[in-house]
C-alpha cells in the first residue's frame, strides 16, 4: 500500500468511538494524519478547523447533544474558504 496521502490532514467530526477508530485506521494506512472532534460544538469545531487547516473534513450528521451535523456543516460553509 502506498502512502499517497502523506502530509495531508483529515478532521473527522464524529461522536462514535468505533467509527473514529475505523476511519483513523483506514486513512492512516495511506499516510494521512487524522484528527478528531467528537462534540461538534460549532465554536470549538471552528477553532480546530482554523488551527489544523485540514485537507478534508468528514462529518457525522447525528449528535447526541441536540445539534445536527447539518448545523455544523452550515457553520463550516459560512466560514471555510475552499481553495481549488
Amino acid at each position: 500500500m502506498t502512502n499517497n496521502l502523506q502530509g495531508h490532514t483529515a478532521l473527522y467530526i464524529e461522536d462514535d468511538p468505533n467509527n473514529r477508530e475505523l476511519i483513523e485506521t483506514a486513512l492512516s494506512a495511506f499516510g494521512m494524519q487524522v484528527e478528531f472532534d467528537q462534540w461538534a460544538i460549532p465554536e470549538m469545531t471552528m477553532s480546530k478547523v482554523d488551527r489544523l487547516r485540514p485537507d478534508i473534513i468528514l462529518l457525522d450528521v447525528m449528535f447526541p447533544m441536540g445539534m445536527s451535523g447539518y448545523d455544523v456543516y452550515d457553520a463550516l460553509k459560512r466560514r471555510v474558504v475552499v481553495n481549488w
